[in-house]
């Protein structure tokens, strides 16, 4: 048997009245069709919470005013850490992260991101929602070989790790 606990905290409802927020959405399809961008953007405008605004260099059709992601269909954790086209503007054929080092060779740098896709601003939140595609296909009968894949997924998840 198994037993957790979590805190709930209420907060007044004009807690973030006269902030400002920067919220970096991260993840596969289910950020690219913007729903819970949009969503979260809808109450992000209700009275009494912050100023926002959401960074990223994505911007799709389903995506309402204001709203920017780095979300991708069938992206992985491993897409965003090294998927590399130099000379694509096609959103999703690249990622975001992913720049050419001094060498040529592509490297993840998520500080460089932020620096010269973000106009050098930081985030003051990151939603990543990722891992569905990472886990597509794995034998959930087969506990070795689900250990190893489980493994390797973890090896790709350095994204998180930014400045």
């Amino acid at each position: 048997m198994e037993s957790a606990s979590t805190t709930v905290t209420i907060v007044p409802q004009q807690a973030g009245a006269e902030k400002k927020i920067r919220l970096l959405n991260v993840g596969d399809s289910l950020t690219h069709a913007s729903v819970y961008p949009n969503e979260i953007a809808r109450l992000l405008e209700n009275p009494g919470n912050p100023e926002w605004k959401m960074p990223g260099t994505h911007k799709p059709s389903g995506a309402v005013e204001r709203v920017a992601h780095e979300g991708y269909g069938g992206w992985t954790w491993a897409a965003f850490n090294s998927k590399f086209e130099p000379d694509s503007t096609k959103p999703g054929s690249s990622s975001p992260f992913v720049f050419a080092d001094s060498d040529g060779k592509p490297s993840l740098n998520v500080a460089r991101y932020f620096n010269e896709r973000c106009d050098g601003e930081r985030p003051d939140f990151i939603i990543v929602e990722l891992g569905i595609n990472d886990c597509f296909g794995f034998n959930p009968d087969d506990a070795k070989q689900l250990d190893t894949q489980i493994d390797g997924v973890f090896k790709h998840e350095n994204l998180c790790a930014g400045p």
